[in-house]
């Protein structure tokens, strides 16, 4: 079993942390995130714990939650950018800063609820 109290418990998700929140995100259970990684469920359940730590929720399910949420809010912002005109002209112009400012919020809201 991993010593928790030496792990890092502050700061941004590992690449391998974001993995399991993105597949435990999607649905799957913990059995079943260890199956996929090829790991133990108990490893699962500990980096899941260090993620609750590091995302500043109550619970592993509100962990989860603030993970999906910062993500669906960066792949908003994602596909406002997509919808940018290009040589803008006139109103376009406009558009372009309106959506602009609509994923710089995004942004800015998943960030506050996931450190990077």
């Amino acid at each position: 079993m991993t010593d928790l109290s030496r792990r890092r418990m502050t700061g941004p998700l590992t690449p391998r942390q974001t993995q399991m929140m993105d597949l435990r995100a999607a649905g799957h259970r913990q059995t079943e995130v260890a199956r996929i990684l090829g790991i133990t469920p108990q490893h699962v359940s500990t980096e899941v714990l260090i993620a609750v730590s590091k995302t500043g929720a109550r619970s592993p399910g509100g962990a989860v939650a603030r993970y999906a949420q910062a993500a669906a809010y960066r792949d908003a912002a994602k596909l406002l950018e997509r919808g940018l005109f290009e040589n803008p002209g006139g109103s376009e112009k406009a558009v372009n800063s309106v959506l602009e400012g609509m994923a710089a919020i995004l942004r800015e809201r998943a960030a506050k609820l996931l450190p990077t």
